[in-house]
């Protein structure tokens, strides 16, 4: 693991971007690098949000989410038979006992991570760009100045929350819910776990408070900022920096 990481780090800084995209698909098959970068940035979710500095202007979005619900009800149980598992091993069985904590302590913080995603990544607007978030997994960045226009336009289906594929325009909804509509002058990567990114010209997200976060970008959008060049955004997967990033 330890030459694989190595060759992978080295490859992504010192080879073009096709050369290292070869090397890495060599190296690891494309969903099993997105499937381990996914899991590590859940796994991080509550020891980032603690050491994490806010950036910029924050825009909640888990009203109506049911998560926590979810989480909080089944945590007594799986707490209860990882209890019971333990006293039921004879005193003898020294490593199945620690291989059953350090899978149910997993599991627990599987569980927590996954309830507190839409609480701790919230839509940001910092420095005249956007970051629109779905949770842990779900992440679109755009400069203010290629939103053509943003409007509340209040929707709700089902309970589904993450990315709503199909319908126009596609939908990153809390428990069905979305409130605002986003219009882009040019197509915008969505990333999405497993998946490759998707390039968008609309979407539709959930917002707690829909007036503010429109009034924000509005009032960003008639700022004049110079584009940065998010070379970031280009890395693989597998790139450091850009794990980094999505960690804080």
């Amino acid at each position: 693991m330890a030459v694989v990481v190595g060759v992978a780090l080295a490859g992504t800084r010192l080879l073009g971007r096709e050369r290292s995209d070869a090397l890495l698909d060599l190296l690891m098959h494309p969903v099993a690098r997105r499937a381990i970068v996914d899991e590590a940035l859940m796994l991080a979710t509550l020891p980032a949000a603690l050491v994490r500095r806010p950036r910029g202007e924050a825009f909640a979005c888990h009203r109506g989410s049911h998560e926590l619900g979810v989480a909080l009800a089944l945590l007594p149980a799986m707490v209860a038979e990882g209890v019971a598992l333990h006293l039921l091993l004879p005193d003898a069985w020294f490593w199945p006992q620690v291989g059953l904590a350090a899978l149910h302590a997993y599991v627990v913080l599987m569980l927590l991570s996954w309830a507190a995603g839409a609480r701790t990544h919230p839509h940001r607007l910092h420095d005249g760009r956007l970051e629109l978030r779905g949770g842990q997994l779900y992440r679109m960045r755009v400069a203010v100045a290629q939103v053509a226009a943003v409007e509340i336009a209040a929707r709700r289906e089902g309970q589904r929350t993450g990315l709503v594929l199909g319908g126009d325009p596609l939908r990153l909804a809390v428990g069905g819910r979305t409130d605002v509509r986003l219009r882009f002058t040019s197509p915008v990567r969505l990333e999405r776990p497993l998946g490759d990114p998707l390039e968008l010209i609309e979407l539709a997200i959930a917002v707690d408070d829909p007036a503010r976060f429109v009034g924000a970008v509005e009032a960003a959008r008639d700022e004049p900022v110079a584009a940065a060049d998010d070379r970031r955004a280009l890395l693989p997967l597998f790139a450091p920096a850009d794990l980094a990033e999505a960690l804080g």
